[in-house]
Parts: C-alpha cells; sequence; structure tokens
C-alpha cells in the first residue's frame, strides 16, 4: 500500500503518512508554540531533538549519576575510568610545588635499582653536585658545550670589548719545515706553520705602511701560566673502592638505601660509582641542578678542538678560530711583561705587527778553494736547518781564467767568468731578500779547474 491519504477537499488533498504494515501514521513536524507561530524545533536524523540543557533546574544533593561511569560502585582494584585532569587537590598538597612536608609522600629508592628515575619536564632542580674530583654521576653524553662569553670564559664574543685579564685559549701551530698549504681550497681553514726553531711563518709582503706610534708584534711569552687555579691536565677516574665497581652499579649487599623527601630543601650527594639516574630526555629548559664544570678534556683527535703539540697535521682537522681584538691603533692590551695579550687588528681587520729585522748572530768564513769541481765553503747545518747568507765574495787568485759557481747543495745558483787574476763578484742581500738555501744543504764553490780562488761568506742559519 503506498504512502499518503487523499483526505477529499473539494478535488482532493494529499498528506504526509508513514504506511507501516498497512497503517498509515501521520507525518507532523514540530514547530513553537506561540499563537500563529510557524518557527520550527530543531534537530537532525543523526543527533535528535535539539535540547536546550542550560534551562535545566539544578542538580538535587545526594550521589546523583548524570553518565555511563558509576563512580561510586567501582570495585577495589586498578580500575581505570578513563583519561582525569585532576586541577585541584586537597591541601597541604598542591599541583604547583612540592606540597607541605606534614603529609606529603616519600619515596624509597634503592641504590641497586635496575629501572629508570625518569626527571618531569621543567626547570625542578634535584640538587646541587658538590665539588669532590671522584664521584661519577652516571654515563653523561655531553653534546654540546656552551663556553660562555664573560671574562673568565674561553669563549668570546667576536665584537666584544677587551678586558685586562680576559682568559683565552693558547694558540698552536705546526711546525711545517718547508713551507706548504695544507687547506684544499681558498677559505678553508688553515693552521699557522711553524719553523724548525719554532717561529711564525708570516708574508713579507706589506700591504700598507704601518702607522706611526708603538707597535708590537714581539715575544708572548705562553711557557709560565700565571699562578691560581689554570687547569690543562686530563683527569681520568680509573679506579673506584670496593665493593663499587667503574663498569657496573657497584654490590647490591653493601649498597646504602636512601630516603628522599618529595618535600627536601637539602641536597642530595650521589656516592661514587658509575650508577646511573636515569636518562635525561633531550628538552630545552630541564634543569637537573646547579652544576659547576670545573674541567673540559678537549681530545686531539681530528674532530676534537684540542691537538697535541707535536702531532702531525690532517686535512680536514677541528680547530678553534683565533679571535682577535680590533684596536684602529695599536696599543699593550696586557697589564705587565709576561701576561698574556690577545692579538690586535686595525679597523680594516689587517694584523698589527712591527716591521722590524729580527737579531741575527752573524757567522763569517773566509779562506781559498783550488780543488776543480764543488768545494765546500759552509757545511749542511742539519735536519730542518737553512742557511741564510748575508753576502758574499769570491775572487780568482790565480793567473788562470776559471769560472766560478756558487751551488745550493749540486744546484747551481750563482755564476762568474774570472778571466784574470783578481776577478771575482760580491754581493750583499737585502734583509727582505736573502738568499736562502734549502734544509740541510750546504754551500758550494764549484771551480772549472783546480785553480786558486779566494772567498768571504758571511751567513746565519734558521
Amino acid at each position: 500500500m503506498a504512502d499518503n491519504v487523499a483526505i477529499t477537499a473539494g478535488s482532493g488533498t494529499s498528506i504526509a503518512t508513514d504506511d507501516v504494515g498497512g497503517v498509515h501514521y501521520q507525518r507532523v513536524k514540530l514547530v513553537d508554540g506561540t499563537l500563529d507561530g510557524t518557527g520550527a524545533i530543531g534537530g537532525d536524523a543523526t543527533n535528535g531533538l535539539d535540547v536546550d540543557v542550560t534551562r535545566l533546574p539544578a542538580l538535587p544533593a545526594g550521589t546523583n549519576n548524570i553518565g555511563d561511569v558509576d563512580v561510586l560502585s567501582i570495585a577495589a582494584g586498578d580500575n581505570n575510568i578513563g583519561n582525569v585532569d585532576i586541577v585541584t587537590v586537597p591541601a597541604p598538597l598542591s599541583t604547583a610545588g612540592n606540597g607541605t612536608a606534614a603529609t606529603a609522600h616519600r619515596v624509597t629508592i634503592a641504590s641497586d635499582s635496575t629501572g629508570q628515575v625518569t626527571l618531569a619536564a621543567g626547570s625542578a632542580a634535584i640538587g646541587k653536585l658538590a665539588a669532590n674530583s671522584g664521584v661519577d654521576i652516571g654515563d653523561v653524553d655531553v653534546t654540546t658545550v656552551t663556553p660562555g662569553t664573560g671574562a673568565t670564559n674561553l669563549g668570546k664574543a667576536e665584537d666584544a670589548a677587551h678586558s685586562t685579564g680576559d682568559v683565552g685559549v693558547m694558540v698552536l701551530g705546526i711546525r711545517d719545515d718547508t713551507l706548504s698549504v695544507f687547506s684544499g681550497a681558498e677559505n678553508d681553514y688553515e693552521p699557522f706553520h711553524m719553523t724548525a726553531a719554532g717561529r711564525l711563518y708570516v708574508s713579507a709582503t706589506v700591504d700598507a705602511a704601518l702607522p706611526a706610534g708603538t707597535n708590537n708584534i714581539g715575544d708572548v711569552d705562553v711557557l709560565s701560566i700565571a699562578a691560581g687555579d689554570n687547569n690543562i691536565g686530563n683527569v681520568d677516574i680509573v679506579t673506584v673502592p670496593a665493593p663499587l665497581s667503574t663498569a657496573g652499579n657497584g654490590t647490591a649487599a653493601t649498597a646504602h638505601r636512601v630516603t628522599i623527601a618529595s618535600d627536601s630543601t637539602g641536597q642530595v650527594v650521589l656516592a661514587a660509582g658509575s650508577a646511573a639516574i636515569g636518562k635525561l630526555a633531550a628538552n630545552s629548559g630541564v634543569d637537573i641542578g646547579d652544576v659547576d664544570v670545573t674541567t673540559v678534556t678537549p681530545g686531539t683527535a681530528a674532530a676534537n678542538l684540542g691537538k697535541a703539540e707535536d702531532a702531525a697535521h690532517a686535512s680536514g682537522d677541528t680547530g678553534v678560530m683565533a679571535l682577535a681584538v680590533r684596536k684602529d691603533t695599536a696599543a699593550a692590551l696586557a697589564g705587565t711583561d709576561g701576561d698574556y695579550a690577545a692579538l690586535e687588528v686595525d679597523a680594516n681587520g689587517r694584523l698589527h705587527v712591527l716591521n722590524l729585522p729580527f737579531e741575527r748572530t752573524i757567522t763569517v768564513v773566509t779562506g781559498t778553494a783550488a780543488s776543480s769541481g764543488d768545494n765546500s765553503l759552509i757545511a749542511a747545518p742539519g735536519v730542518g736547518v737553512k742557511i741564510v747568507v748575508c753576502g758574499f765574495v769570491i775572487q780568482n787568485e790565480s793567473s788562470t781564467a776559471t769560472t766560478l759557481i756558487l751551488r745550493d747543495g749540486t744546484t747551481s745558483k750563482i755564476r762568474c767568468y774570472a778571466k784574470n787574476q783578481g776577478d771575482g763578484l760580491s754581493q750583499v742581500f737585502t734583509p727582505d731578500a736573502r738568499w736562502k738555501l734549502t734544509a740541510n744543504t750546504a754551500l758550494n764553490l764549484n771551480l772549472s779547474g783546480a785553480n786558486t780562488c779566494g772567498y768571504t761568506v758571511w751567513y746565519y742559519t734558521e
């Protein structure tokens, strides 16, 4: 049978019905109850009729239940009623702090526990670790070290002003007997290069004249460290007293158990050993207490900041950029002779240096040579050491024409033809263009015949 029944009104009118088992039920829409009102009362097929619960009267006092969870009849045990947010707790407990000691709970943590104590996120401290060499707080990986930029910190801000007494890091160089470049390309990090005598290689080219004043590139004394708590050592803890162990938690039979109050204001001091107090999750802002790091061992491997004093350089070695202090007019920064001082640069970033000749001990050799071929004037000075010739005079003292050749070992460098007796050659080199022989190589005078020739050479070694 079809829905809807025709009601005769004139020619007939259809009304909405629902045919249920042959019986028609009229469909009716709800509207508001005001006189002549046509406003529909809301609802949908999913949620049903809309109800305004704000007009319901207050619930009467008692144990009325407005949901599916009856909290008055939960069976004993570890029943779970869902996700409950506790926004208030009875005094003297508190959701914002440690509560009051009078009613706070106390817990016992076993010193041989194999579980983990997990610190909640936040800035709560677990105490101050007392300075005590040999006390191990567990296996701690230091992945980031922030050196700080204060006067006593190793770090210094790039544009900060210098102050007397600032702490810094000694800059090491590499011994390079024959100067060569180690980095792969321009803008790569490059170590300082030193001669066999420990002198720093610098370019002899000065881009501009040094300004007038008391510029100084003098002797920086790194051999004497001022009195105080300076630490350049590496402290390794290799043994601990029994029954403790550097490889585990110690022996449970004799280990102490401690009770830590939840409202404790004192300090928790960790006993010596390698027991861990839990794994601190990576979380900026989590504070494990006031910890003073008094010693940092940088290591000396390729990826470490530290480098051993006599170790060989390798491409890609990690290092610390050496910073300098901008001083538009060079001036002494250290308080007195022997104090540590920073490098200084001008307003263009150029290092202040003093272009003065070094004081050298000059050696003069003089004599005659009469053998055809090489005649040794100055013997090879030793591994890594070079002969630096300041000047020379060579002269044919025989009546036979002779070719005179000064040689760097077996390599000919300076040649002249002395046709007559008394002919020869004299040369004085300027300080910035002196003749430097190859390291550990002799200075020889080669003669075209066994004719007597006189010579005088003044030189030094480096």
